[in-house]
């Protein structure tokens, strides 16, 4: 009986261990694949800032070896992180603007109510929690 458990110990042992040199082999090409998609991406992306056409770069992603889908992917999502970039920055302009404003409108409500002597002054408070959660909400949704 325990020659019989040594045995199957054995067994498991070794086909962890050639499990794991396969994982390690996936995961070292998985690297390299990531690597090259990386580098077609950014290839591309600067064509793209370089004002070329998009069959201009369709044809160089061909050029490399790639299929025509996979091209046309490629450039649909350099364009999508070009988009997403821009509407980032419009809606972190929003949200600053409104913290701003917010701000400023408060502060002359202060400034109105110390110089006239009033006992209470308006804290606009909706329009600074609008700006706080618009500039998160920018963060959240756009962040690569």
């Amino acid at each position: 009986m325990a020659v019989k458990q040594v045995g199957l110990f054995y067994q498991l042992f070794f086909i962890f261990r050639v499990s794991q040199s396969i994982l390690n082999k996936n995961t070292l090409f998985l690297i390299q694949a990531s690597d090259d998609i990386k580098l077609l991406h950014d290839e591309a992306a600067q064509l793209l800032a370089a004002s070329k056409s998009d069959e201009e770069i369709i044809s160089y992603i061909i050029a490399k070896g790639y299929e025509r889908h996979y091209a046309e992917n490629v450039l649909d999502n350099i364009k999508e992180d070009v988009q997403d970039r821009r509407n980032f920055w419009k809606t972190l302009f929003y949200g600053i603007s409104f913290l701003i404003a917010g701000i400023l409108v408060t502060v002359a409500s202060r400034q109105f109510a110390i110089s006239t002597g009033a006992l209470f002054y308006l804290f606009y408070w909706g329009l600074i929690i609008t700006g706080i959660s618009i500039i998160i909400r920018a963060f959240i949704i756009f962040r690569k």
